[in-house]
């Protein structure tokens, strides 16, 4: 993927997700596909991640102060899983609306996706 201003990929309908390598973290090599959809969410939000082998995996979702608001930890089987997240911490409170980021950790590495809260 590039950018090139006023050159437009997708639609709100039909999304082109993309990922971007950040430094300092090894990128899971078993995640096919990481997805969040609906983003932006108002009461609850879809994670869609397909993995190459069966695996104990966790998601962790972060404020932008980089505090930890919940997390989840799951057995993930290969190919597609499906887990919902309501937008709330791991005590069951309402976040406040706000940017957020959830990290798919899995044995191999992570993968970071970001979220926005309505």
């Amino acid at each position: 993927m590039y950018f090139s201003p006023d050159l437009h990929q997708g639609s709100i309908e039909s999304p082109v997700p993309f990922t971007l390598p950040s430094s300092g973290s090894n990128e899971a090599t078993s995640v096919q596909s990481f997805d969040v959809q609906p983003n932006p969410f108002h009461t609850e939000t879809m994670l869609r991640f397909a993995l190459r082998e069966a695996q104990e995996v966790s998601l962790t979702m972060t404020n932008l102060s980089g505090q930890t608001v919940s997390s989840m930890h799951y057995m993930a089987q290969s190919g597609l899983n499906t887990l919902t997240w309501k937008g709330q911490s791991s005590k069951g409170m309402d976040l406040s609306p706000g940017v957020y980021f959830i990290r798919l950790q899995t044995e191999s590495g992570s993968v970071v996706q970001k979220v926005v809260l309505q």
